[in-house]
């Protein structure tokens, strides 16, 4: 028959878990930043437009993978990810002629990812600079959820 280990035991094996867990918390982020950049992951609801834009090559497809895109985030699908999808799109400029025939400031542009030394201040969007788009969405999401766990330990 198997050995039944203590509670004694339990609890050292799993102090000793989450204590090698901590030592290596930074490649732990790393490699996951590495998977979820890897298959292109993020928590946008952009998969909100598929139901807007109904000109679709195939309208079986769906680009959500695990749940489902909510309505009630609004601000993020409908402002926040379009403006970084333009901005990639346009090369990251201070001034992006797409939303307004003047053009907007992408600096106060709720945290646009720009060519401009206040990029520095805003890592999440540091992915859009050197990456694609895709990437840099995933790198966005990524940075954030891997820092609230870094930060919460």
């Amino acid at each position: 028959m198997g050995k039944v280990m203590s509670s004694g035991a339990i609890k050292n094996y799993i102090k000793w878990v989450a204590n090698k867990f901590i030592q290596w918390r930074f490649l732990i982020a790393i490699i996951t930043l590495f998977f979820i950049m890897l298959f292109k992951l993020n928590g946008s609801s952009i998969g909100a437009w598929d139901q807007i834009i109904t000109e679709k090559q195939d309208t079986q497809q769906s680009s959500v993978l695990v749940g489902k895109a909510r309505w009630v985030r609004s601000d993020e699908w409908n402002v926040q990810t379009p403006f970084y999808l333009s901005q990639a799109a346009t090369g990251n400029k201070v001034i992006n002629n797409m939303f307004t025939p003047d053009g907007q400031n992408m600096i106060i542009a709720y945290n646009s990812p720009v060519k401009d030394l206040t990029v520095i201040g805003k890592p999440f969007n540091w992915g859009f600079l050197f990456l694609s788009r895709d990437y840099g969405l995933s790198w966005y999401w990524g940075v954030k959820l891997i820092g609230l766990f870094l930060l919460a330990i």
